[in-house]
């Protein structure tokens, strides 16, 4: 069974209702969620997460790298994002 390689975990306020995880190389994106707003959104070295409050909080944030797909947990695709 395939497992994570690695992984990361942090508390992250969001601030106006995403939060952002950007690597040293980040290039941020001048408007992340140009037309429809998705879950997340990446780029090169960062990565937009929407948060589900825009309310003061504090969101967990898990990153896992794998080096190969995870499989399959049997969710729908809006429980998976």
């Amino acid at each position: 069974m395939t497992e994570p390689l690695g992984s990361v975990e942090a508390l992250l306020p969001p601030e106006h209702g995403f939060i952002i995880v950007a690597g040293a190389a980040a290039d941020f994106l001048d408007d992340p969620y140009a037309g429809e707003v998705p879950l997340c959104v990446a780029g090169d070295d960062i990565l937009y997460l929407m948060s589900a409050s825009d309310s003061l909080h504090l969101a967990r944030v898990v990153l896992e790298s794998w080096a190969a797909a995870p499989p399959d947990d049997g969710q729908d695709v809006d429980a998976q994002q």
